[in-house]
């Protein structure tokens, strides 16, 4: 793990807390002795690496993307960016990047929804999610 010195904002506090965990818990599910790194990742302190960041994922249920959406939508900017910027990139490969894109702005289970074999228990993690969706947009 590295330090970083920018404080990326991350979603991990908030998802700990939907999930009413603590870091004990959080800390014991990720087989860490001490709450102490689950703190300093919830701060920003520290940058989780990919085994870590997948770990948080599979515990929370929100995909990494969503977990570090800023760091997510900058590294999508800046990968667009150069894509476009390729002279070799066919109109085919461009316009797939900027469906992704748009997609992935309405929703973070658009692997899920790509995927016509969809399993039982991530139709109902969708379904689920919709739900939550709905009811939010009710309360507005």
């Amino acid at each position: 793990m590295r330090k970083i010195q920018n404080k990326p904002r991350n979603q991990l506090w908030l998802a700990r807390k939907r999930l009413g965990l603590g870091q004990k818990q959080v800390a014991h599910l990720l087989n860490h002795k001490t709450t102490d790194q689950v703190s300093r990742y919830e701060k920003g302190e520290r940058l989780p690496g990919l085994k870590l960041l997948l770990q948080f994922e599979i515990i929370y249920g929100v995909p990494a993307r969503v977990l570090y959406k800023e760091c997510y939508e900058q590294l999508q900017a800046e990968i667009t960016e150069r894509a476009y910027s390729l002279q070799a990139l066919n109109s085919a490969n461009a316009m797939h990047l900027a469906e992704a894109k748009i997609l992935s702005e309405f929703c973070s289970y658009e692997e899920l929804l790509q995927n016509p074999q969809i399993s039982q228990v991530e139709n109902d993690r969708i379904r689920k999610h919709v739900v939550t969706l709905m009811r939010r947009l009710s309360y507005k």
